[in-house]
C-alpha cells in the first residue's frame, strides 16, 4: 500500500484525488492518503499545495516522490524524485491550455509511477475537479499519474 502525504490549506486536492483515485482505481494495491501529516516517517508521495509553499511547512524526512508547486521544498527533503508543477516551462507538469474549466496538461518530461511504468511526455484533455483552483488540479493529475493511473483515463474526468 502506498503512502500519500497531502500538505494543504483547504484546497481540496486530498478529497479530489481520493474520490478519483477510487473512480479510476489508479493504486491497485491500494493508497493510504494523509491530509496535512507531516511527521509520518516516510512518505511514497508527498504533495504540496500552492498555498502550503508560502508558509514554513514541516515536512517529513524523506519520500519516495516530491509533488510541489516549482519543485519547492526539494532541498529540505530526502526524496527520490521531484515532479515540479506550475505555470512554467521548466515544470514537469503545466498546461498548454485551460478555458473555463477544461484544460490540457502538458506531461513536459517522463515520469515514472510507483508501479515502475513510464508516463511519456504528452498531452491529455481533462476538466479541472470542482473545487480546486487550476494550480491545485496539476497537483490532483501529478498525484494520479505518480499513482499509476493510465493518461488516457485523464481524459475528460467527469465532474461529480
Amino acid at each position: 500500500m502506498l503512502t500519500v502525504c497531502f500538505i494543504e490549506d483547504n484546497e481540496n486536492i486530498a478529497f479530489a484525488s481520493a474520490r478519483l483515485i477510487d473512480e479510476l482505481r489508479a493504486a491497485p494495491g491500494g493508497a493510504l492518503l494523509l491530509g496535512n501529516m507531516p511527521l509520518v516517517r516516510r512518505a511514497d508521495i508527498i504533495v504540496l499545495s500552492p498555498s502550503s509553499c508560502g508558509r514554513k511547512t514541516e515536512l517529513p524526512p524523506s519520500c519516495g516522490a516530491l509533488l510541489s508547486p516549482g519543485g519547492y521544498g526539494a532541498d529540505r527533503i530526502k526524496t527520490d524524485s521531484v515532479v515540479s508543477y506550475g505555470m512554467s516551462a521548466r515544470d514537469s507538469l503545466t498546461y498548454s491550455s485551460v478555458k473555463r474549466g477544461i484544460c490540457t496538461v502538458a506531461v513536459m518530461r517522463e515520469l515514472e509511477t510507483f508501479s515502475g511504468a513510464v508516463v511519456e511526455r504528452q498531452e491529455i484533455p481533462a476538466l479541472i475537479p470542482e473545487g480546486v483552483s487550476e494550480e491545485g488540479a496539476l497537483a490532483v493529475f501529478g498525484c494520479l499519474l505518480l499513482l499509476g493511473a493510465p493518461p488516457e483515463k485523464l481524459e475528460f474526468i467527469p465532474r461529480p
